[in-house]
């Protein structure tokens, strides 16, 4: 009797071992919720219920990141512990679901704990989470945009839609406002498709120099599902644009200047004219000068888009009698009294085709009206390149060759001149493109070494000539 006692007390306490042994999982917090890109977590506790030290192994569902699975990867860290008796310990296990799987869709995996040593400590804990659809159907942000943009030019930036749904949607509704534009587009996203609509717009010249803001919002089906904003800097720009116009006739000139005001900023802009002493007495102006002092000068102040006009009249033909004797009396004087180098241009011989002047011929003197020799003298004579000519000189061949863009120029070097000595330089010019109308030569021009070793710079005068004939003009010039 006493030994059955014995037995079933021995049975009893066993039961009550056996049953303190092994391990038990419990959820601490989670987060299973979830939004598009969202990641799952849960904290798990892990208790030992016996006394014995567990060594435990914690894995993941070993089919999760396969094609197959729904998960990108189910993480448990750490993946080995060690508790002791009675003890208890923490892990985390984080969940990412894949991209395309299916919304408003709850989604189960597990994990389990092993015992590294003893087979009857193997547990499988259930997790589970849901794939909400995503708060906001389209997301929109701007990129490319300039910090600043030139007026007269283009703003280009670029504007990014996400549909972050699974499903493709048809009539978006993109609206654009500003101070600077105004625009809507519509456009399609497919499915999960990101998208770049480029936005381009005019910029005027006359816009103001300052910051704009714009602002873009994205409607669909009636409802507005993302907005996106910036600023741009419209650069200053000072843009004037002037005009001369010049009309002559008899012993009177008309000079017409406008001035315009092209860019986007308030401008102040001026405009000389120095007539000399002499024209000054017959110039007449259209609007008083700010400032006499080198001559007259004007000052503009234009806001954008402003013109202003000035007109400068020069008309001799009150006083034709007086100025006539005046530069007769000069000329004659200039011719009496003073001896020096001179330089002429002459033109003659004028030979016309059926379509205007085709050739004439060229002579340039220059005359040593000193008392002494001048030396080392160069001699330059100029021909418009418009006319395409084609020159074949007598028996003094020049002894260089120059070609620009608007002029050809012969080079001639003479060693000495003595006092009373004049040399004649001609040539032939036949035109490539005959001329029309009147036709004013270029000047020739001299420079020698006079008597005290300095440079003199001289010009002849600049014949013109006609259906007429020659008309020489504008004295020739020296210069020391």
């Amino acid at each position: 009797m006493r030994r059955g006692i014995y037995l079933l007390v021995f049975l009893l306490l066993s039961g009550v071992v056996a049953a303190d042994e092994g391990i038990q999982i419990s959820e601490v917090t989670s987060r299973t919720i979830l939004q598009p890109d969202e990641l799952g977590q849960y904290v798990l506790q892990i208790t030992n219920l016996g006394s014995d030290e567990y060594q435990l192994q914690i894995g993941a569902d070993p089919y999760a990141g396969l094609a197959s699975s729904d998960f990108v990867y189910v993480l448990v860290e750490p993946s080995l512990v060690t508790i002791k008796g009675h003890e208890s310990a923490e892990v985390t296990v984080d969940i990412k679901l894949k991209d395309d799987v299916v919304r408003q869709k709850r989604y189960k995996t597990y994990v389990t704990v092993k015992s590294i040593g003893n087979s009857d400590v193997n547990e499988q804990y259930d997790l589970q989470v849901f794939a909400m659809e995503p708060k906001d159907p389209i997301t929109m942000y701007i990129s490319d945009a300039p910090e600043s943009v030139a007026p007269g030019s283009t703003m280009l930036f670029t504007l990014n839609l996400l549909n972050n749904l699974n499903e493709d949607l048809s009539n978006v509704d993109i609206y654009v406002s500003s101070d600077l534009f105004e625009d809507k587009q519509t456009v399609q996203l497919f499915a999960d498709q990101e998208r770049g609509v480029e936005l381009s717009y005019p910029i005027s010249r006359q816009t103001a120099p300052q910051s704009y803001s714009y602002n873009v919002r994205v409607y669909y089906e009636d409802e507005l599902r993302a907005t996106a904003s910036g600023a741009v800097v419209i650069q200053e720009n000072s843009d004037v644009a002037e005009s001369v116009d010049t009309i002559t006739g008899f012993l009177f000139k008309e000079i017409k200047i406008t001035k315009t005001n092209n860019g986007n900023a308030n401008v102040e802009t001026s405009y000389s004219y120095a007539p000399g002493m002499i024209q000054g007495w017959f110039s007449f102006y259209s609007a008083d000068p700010t400032s006499t002092d080198a001559g007259a000068l004007w000052v503009f102040d234009l806001e954008p888009g402003e013109g202003s006009i000035l007109t400068i009249t020069v008309d001799y033909r009150p006083v034709v009698i007086g100025l006539v004797v005046l530069l007769l009396l000069g000329v004659i004087s200039y011719f009496l009294f003073t001896k020096r180098v001179t330089v002429k241009k002459d033109v003659f011989r004028l030979e016309y085709g059926a379509h205007g002047l085709s050739h004439f011929r060229v002579q340039v003197h220059i005359k040593n009206n000193t008392s002494k020799p001048i030396s080392d003298i160069n001699l330059v004579d100029k021909i418009q390149t418009f006319m395409q000519p084609h020159v074949s000189f007598g028996t003094m061949h020049p002894s260089g060759q120059e070609r620009g863009a608007k002029d050809t120029r012969y080079m001639w070097k003479i060693p000495e001149l003595v006092n009373g000595e004049e040399r004649i330089i001609s040539y032939n010019v036949t035109c490539g493109t005959p001329v029309i109308g009147e036709l004013r030569l270029l000047h020739a021009s001299a420079k020698y070494k006079n008597k005290r070793g300095r440079s003199v710079a001289v010009s002849s005068n600049a014949p013109k000539v006609s259906s007429g004939g020659v008309e020489p003009e504008e004295k020739e010039t020296e210069k020391e």
